[in-house]
């Protein structure tokens, strides 16, 4: 009974990961070593940074790769701490755009960007920016495909499922639900794909909006597993930001607990179907935090002698 519908979302999820992936190894490959030029042209003005990260992840579709850059910019001393850090906060704004794409009404072209696409790849420049937009357009495709079978494959099965296979995760207290977002994404190594999984689920009447804002929230912890990944084998500063990263997203988290009925009262009232909820919330959330946090940055620098 149940081998149909989690076939079709485990096929889901991969043609997701494999079209997320797609998409942002080609914009990123389409950015070059303009990436990193782009991401040292940052003022000493955290304000500018955090515009940058927000802005270049956005368009790169991959806060991992930015922040993963801005790690190593700040080893090699092209970027301070203040503004590495000021990028990584921008990056955890611009990776929620990705949410906001899975829940427009734009899934049911997922096939027809992929032909136009892989067309565009094929008979377009064998080299230059065409070509990995190309290859780009194809991978948001595969994404918006993937998003459409996982929603399909658990639709069917939505109420029985919530019923029969998941009544104690439906009652999970708000830090379990967080430490599996934080498991999950630690072993995806992309808060996008868990997040996108999340509103599948949500969409599907599988899983509570509630629950699965939680498991966003832990979502936002896990995706600094990159980061720090990046920063091993690099000078301290590097490891600073690295791990400063890691706390403003911790703290950011544990901040928002006490206050999550009027954040999820708000989220509601701004999304008025339930998949929107969870894209509404990861964005909501990374805005706050992020404007919060921003003009702490030269206090946190003087605190882990950055400076």
């Amino acid at each position: 009974m149940w081998v149909q519908p989690l076939v079709g979302f485990s096929l889901g999820l991969a043609l997701f990961l494999v079209g997320l992936l797609v998409m942002s190894r080609n914009l990123v490959s389409s950015a070059g070593s303009r990436l990193q030029q782009v991401l040292a042209k940052a003022a000493g003005n955290q304000y500018l940074g955090c515009l940058l990260g927000t802005v270049v992840t956005a368009v790169v579709q991959s806060s991992s790769a930015v922040n993963a850059t801005a790690v190593g910019l700040v080893g090699s001393g092209v970027l301070t701490y203040r503004q590495g850090i000021a990028i990584m906060l921008g990056a955890n704004i611009g990776t929620t755009v990705t949410a906001q794409l899975t829940v427009l009404p734009l899934t049911e072209y997922g096939l027809w960007l992929t032909v136009v696409g892989l067309l565009w790849w094929l008979i377009g420049p064998r080299r230059g920016i065409r070509r990995y937009v190309g290859a780009a357009v194809a991978g948001l495709g595969g994404l918006f495909m993937g998003m459409q079978l996982m929603q399909a494959s658990l639709a069917p099965f939505g109420v029985t499922v919530a019923q029969r296979l998941f009544p104690a995760a439906q009652n999970t207290g708000p830090l379990n639900a967080i430490g599996i977002g934080v498991a999950v994404t630690l072993m995806l190594q992309s808060s996008s794909a868990v997040t996108g999984s999340v509103i599948a689920m949500v969409g599907s009447g599988i899983l509570d909006p509630r629950l699965g804002i939680f498991i966003t929230l832990g979502a936002n912890i896990g995706t600094v597993g990159t980061s720090l990944l990046a920063s091993v084998g690099m000078n301290s500063l590097a490891k600073k930001a690295a791990l400063t990263d890691l706390l403003l997203n911790l703290v950011a988290v544990l901040c928002v607990l006490p206050w999550f009925d009027k954040f999820h009262h708000l989220v509601v009232l701004c999304s008025p179907r339930a998949s929107a909820q969870i894209a509404n919330a990861h964005t909501m959330f990374n805005i706050a935090a992020s404007t919060l946090a921003l003009p702490f940055v030269p206090v946190i620098a003087k605190l882990v002698d950055a400076e």
